[in-house]
């Protein structure tokens, strides 16, 4: 779906739960997309709290875009 596409995306629901990832959000983030998939979001922040990363249903409108710190699996 993604073809190749070369920045990290991830499909998260209203509830902060990856859907979906790119292969690039795989390489980046250490995982496979499987494992992505269901992961928490909040599981990838690099910060304990960050209130970017509360549901969509929170404020943020559907398809927006959010920036964050986030770390790799490895640490």
């Amino acid at each position: 779906a993604y073809g190749r596409l070369g920045d990290a995306l991830l499909l998260v629901s209203p509830q902060a739960i990856v859907l979906d990832a790119s292969p690039a959000a795989a390489t980046l983030y250490g995982y496979s997309e499987a494992e992505l998939i269901g992961l928490p979001v909040a599981a990838l922040s690099a910060l304990p709290e960050q209130p970017e990363l509360a549901p969509a249903s929170a404020g943020h409108r559907s398809g927006a875009a959010v920036e964050s710190e986030h770390v790799r699996r490895d640490g």
